[in-house]
Order: structure tokens, then C-alpha cells, then sequence
């Protein structure tokens, strides 16, 4: 299991600089689609229902203030497994290019984020694994995910094309 300072690390790492509002959410999909895709926890840290939409609350102190961040040095993607990476990779492809407020709309969509939400902004409740991967395992039946094999495969493919286009020209 990857740490979370890790993954942070990662989107952060292919995002450039972002919100902090954007990193919570990308985390919060990193995490549910693991859950979806492979069946256990991508990280071992808790996400809350703040009014903004899902936040892991284990980042909140090492950012606060901050409105941007562009860098996390307390993480390492490189301890990442390929899987792990792979599974970042895939949720940044499918919501890395949404702004924070697209984010924060669609969190606030989404059965986990609803019922986790009490409306009282001084007290956030963690949102359960368990509504996570409950949530994403039915919206990955509706919507076409990629799964390490296929991605693994699609690099492989374009590899050899590459390789061999080259070698013939």
C-alpha cells in the first residue's frame, strides 16, 4: 500500500502547480477508483466530507495556508508500484484537466461526499472505504475504465509500432 505523501507526490509531479482543493479531490478519486480497479485501498489515510468536497485530512496541516501547491516533499512517487502509478496515472487522464470548482461539483454529485456531508462546516466526517469502493465498484459497471493489464498492453503496442515505424522508415 502506497503512502499518501507518495501519491501526493505523483499528482503533483505530472500536474504542476494546482490547488489545494484540486490535490484533496484527485486524491479522492485515486482512492475510490484503487477500490474499484483493484479491489484494496490505494493509501492509509482518512477523507473527510468538508463543505468543499472530500479532503484528506492527513495533508490538511502540511498545506495549510497554502492556496497552490506545486511539490510535496514529504513524499516519494518513485516508492510507488507500478500498479499504484498506474492507477494515478489513469484517474489524472480522466479528471486532471477539470478545474477545481469542476471538481468540487462533482464530488458534491456523488453518493460518499452526500452522505458524509452533515451541512455543519466545524465538524467533517470521515467518509468510509467501505461507501467508497461500494460507490466507484457500481460506477466502474456504468463508465469504461482501463485496467493495469490494458494500459500495460496499449504501452507495450505503442512501443512496438514505434519501434517498428521507426526501423522502416
Amino acid at each position: 500500500m502506497a503512502r499518501v505523501d507518495d501519491v501526493a507526490a505523483l499528482v503533483l509531479e505530472q500536474c504542476g502547480t494546482i490547488t489545494t482543493f484540486k490535490l484533496h479531490k484527485l486524491l479522492y478519486y485515486a482512492q475510490g477508483w484503487a477500490l474499484a480497479w483493484n479491489g484494496e485501498v490505494l493509501f492509509d489515510a482518512k477523507i473527510k466530507a468538508y463543505e468543499n468536497g472530500p479532503v484528506v485530512s492527513a495533508l490538511f496541516n502540511d498545506h495549510r495556508g497554502q492556496r497552490n501547491v506545486n511539490r510535496w516533499p514529504l513524499g516519494d512517487s518513485t516508492r510507488l508500484s507500478d500498479d499504484e502509478r498506474d492507477t494515478v496515472l489513469a484517474v489524472l487522464e480522466r479528471y486532471g484537466s477539470k478545474t477545481p470548482q469542476e471538481l468540487v461539483d462533482l464530488t458534491h454529485a456523488e453518493r460518499p461526499w452526500l452522505d458524509a456531508w452533515t451541512g455543519d462546516r466545524s465538524r467533517a466526517n470521515e467518509i468510509p472505504v467501505s461507501e467508497l469502493k461500494s460507490f466507484f465498484t457500481d460506477l466502474a459497471k456504468t463508465v469504461p475504465t482501463p485496467t493495469a493489464e490494458a494500459r500495460a498492453l496499449a504501452a507495450r503496442m505503442q512501443l512496438f509500432m514505434t519501434e517498428k515505424l521507426g526501423g522502416d522508415s
